[in-house]
C-alpha cells in the first residue's frame, strides 16, 4: 500500500464516518498528490482498503463527488 493511501487509512481509522471530496481530503491531510490523482489512486485501492475495514461509497451531486467512509474494525477469521 502506498504511502499516501496509508496516511489516509491512519485518518479513516480515527474518524471512524465521515464524508469528503478528494480535494478536501488532500488539502486536509495535506498529501503530497493532486487531487485528481488521489482520486484515481483512492479508485484503484478500494477493495485493499474494504479488507482493512474501510467502506467507501461514492456519490454524485451538485457539489461534485462526494465520498462517504466508514471504518470498522476487520473481522480475523483466525480467531
Amino acid at each position: 500500500m502506498t504511502m499516501i493511501i496509508q496516511i489516509f487509512l491512519n485518518y479513516a481509522i480515527k474518524q471512524k464516518e465521515f464524508s469528503f471530496t478528494v480535494s478536501e481530503i488532500t488539502s486536509k491531510l495535506n498529501l503530497t498528490i493532486t487531487p485528481s490523482v488521489f482520486g484515481k489512486l483512492l479508485n484503484a485501492n478500494l477493495d485493499r482498503l474494504e479488507k482493512e475495514g474501510l467502506h467507501i461509497d461514492l456519490k454524485r451531486g451538485a457539489d461534485g463527488r462526494i465520498y462517504n467512509a466508514k471504518y470498522e474494525e476487520p473481522f480475523d477469521e483466525n480467531m
